[in-house]
């Protein structure tokens, strides 16, 4: 058994869900709109207020470092972690099947899965290229599947993907130039936007 414990800073910090529930960090503080912070390259960026044009997070490695090797040993005992490189970008995202609308289940996977399948897996296959120092995957799984196929994680009901970008540009980036992210980012604003399938909180 492992547990990660990640500690920042409220103004490095900001939260985006499609409906109003109270779920991972959305249970920290009070729900609000963004405003006219959606829906454009960099509004991650703006909604994050120690972001700014004097400080844009950038971080303090000129370049991405080699990977370690991973071993299959067990650490024991707890490892604390004091010095990260500046302005790493960490970057959960996570998906609830088990709760969805007959409809909003339908048009995930008639608009939304493929893209998704094959986005985590450009991000996995070569992670130092992508800017990336890690990628995992997690799942729950007594909330059951529903689909079969690989990565494993992607079949689950609820599942969970955490991104160690080097920093948030290099995560927006790679975001503007994978042909089926910004298909899936199109498709999403489509659907989420007010008025639009699953806007206005439905989904």
């Amino acid at each position: 058994m492992w547990r990660e414990i990640l500690t920042a800073t409220a103004n490095r910090v900001q939260n985006a869900c499609t409906a109003e529930l109270k779920n991972g960090m959305n249970v920290v503080g009070e729900m609000e709109p963004f405003g006219d912070k959606i829906g454009y390259r960099g509004c991650f960026r703006h909604r994050i207020p120690d972001a700014s044009l004097r400080d844009k997070l950038v971080s303090s490695l000129e370049e991405m470092p080699p990977r370690v090797p991973e071993t299959t040993d067990i650490r024991p005992g707890r490892t604390i972690v004091i010095v990260f490189p500046g302005n790493t970008c960490f970057l959960v995202e996570g998906q609830d099947h088990s709760g969805m609308s007959a409809r909003e289940k339908g048009l995930w996977f008639e608009d939304f899965d493929e893209l998704v399948t094959g986005w985590m897996g450009y991000l996995a296959e070569d992670t130092t290229a992508n800017g990336l120092f890690d990628v995992r995957m997690g799942h729950f799984s007594d909330y059951g599947t529903s689909k079969t196929g690989t990565p494993i994680n992607l079949n689950h009901n609820r599942k969970i993907e955490m991104f160690y970008w080097q920093d948030i540009s290099k995560f927006e980036q790679v975001g503007r130039i994978h042909r089926g992210h910004v298909k899936l980012r199109k498709r999403w604003m489509e659907i989420n936007e007010p008025g639009g399938e699953m806007g206005d909180s439905k989904g």
